[in-house]
Parts: C-alpha cells; sequence; structure tokens
C-alpha cells in the first residue's frame, strides 16, 4: 500500500518595494544594511506552486534576475505590479524572470475582489480590497495617500510595507484574518 503525502495548499504570498541595491536608503536608515540577504531568505521559505506578488520598486535588474532564478528553482511563480521605480518595459522584466507583469493585478479569493497594485488606487466596490505598497511607513507620501483614500467611496486598503512587516512576505490568507480582525472586512 502506497502512502500518499497531504499535498500543501498553495499559497499567494505578497511583497514590495524590494529597492534592491539602493545604497541611499540604507545611509538614510530606510533600510538595513542586509537587506538584499533578508529578501533572499525570505525566498528561501517559499514552496513549491506558491505565488509571490511583487508589488513593485524591486531595484537592480542583474539582482532581481538572480533572485527570480532563486525562485523559479523553488517551483514559484513571481508575478509583478511595476512601481513608480520600475523603469523598465513589460518586456524587459519578464526577460529578468517575472511570470507576470502589469500595472495592477485583480484576483477572487475569499469571496471577494483583491486588487494589487504599487500606488494605493481609488476603490469605489465594497468587495474590492486594494493591497498595495508604495508608502513604506513614513510620512513622506502623505497627501498622496489622503488623496486615494478622500476619493476612494468604498472598499479597503492594506498597505504592504517591509518595514512595518518586519522584512517578511505576508500571506494573502493573513491579510485577510487582519482586516477581519480589525473589524474592515466580513468572512464573505
Amino acid at each position: 500500500m502506497r502512502i500518499q503525502k497531504k499535498r500543501r495548499k498553495q499559497k499567494i504570498l505578497v511583497t514590495t518595494d524590494w529597492h534592491l541595491l539602493h545604497e541611499n536608503l540604507k545611509i538614510h536608515g530606510l533600510r538595513p544594511r542586509d537587506n538584499e540577504e533578508r529578501i533572499k531568505t525570505q525566498i528561501q521559505e517559499l514552496c513549491r506552486d506558491d505565488i509571490l506578488i511583487n508589488l513593485g520598486d524591486v531595484g537592480n535588474h542583474d539582482l532581481v534576475a538572480s533572485y527570480n532564478d532563486l525562485i523559479r528553482q523553488r517551483g514559484v511563480k513571481h508575478w509583478l505590479c511595476q512601481g513608480n521605480h520600475d523603469k523598465g518595459s513589460l518586456f524587459k522584466y519578464t526577460e529578468i524572470g517575472f511570470d507576470f507583469v502589469a500595472d495592477h493585478i485583480m484576483i477572487k479569493r475569499y469571496g471577494r475582489r483583491w486588487l494589487f497594485s504599487h500606488v494605493p488606487q481609488e476603490v469605489h466596490d465594497e468587495r474590492v480590497v486594494n493591497v498595495h505598497g508604495h508608502l513604506h511607513e513614513g510620512a513622506h507620501r502623505d497627501a498622496e495617500w489622503h488623496e486615494v483614500r478622500d476619493a476612494s467611496t468604498a472598499g479597503v486598503h492594506k498597505l504592504i510595507s517591509l518595514e512595518q512587516d518586519g522584512f517578511h512576505f505576508q500571506s494573502l490568507e493573513t491579510i485577510r484574518k487582519d482586516l477581519m480582525d480589525l473589524g474592515l472586512i466580513t468572512r464573505g
């Protein structure tokens, strides 16, 4: 009799604003000196069939390509929502190993729509959660954030910030649970 291993459920993980080899961020204390090593450690924890959604501002193309090689070796799909610092063409980003590249990604999970983007988006549907990066944890983009928040008539925004998240990738399941715990969404 052959014993079958129970397959692990596919996870969707979210990360953002790697800013690989962006030395000015390190000089000003906005990234730890070991930023690249911390991200690489998180990559090594990914499992086969996971999907990693990167919300943009990835940084140095050569280093991103080597990280994408590690991600591919682990059997993980890597999707990119281009950020304001991601200046290359969609073609360029698929050439350096991303499986999917777009400005925004919308998926349906847990009975609602999840809109992934780099910059926060206006939301006008209560079933939509905009998961975004870009704002980091500082106040340097407060005006930009308030403009989007004030223009949104419904829905929820969730900031993903490496600084706030202890430089860990966040699972969609955990994001959902956190939003439910805060009373911002229901089970759906």
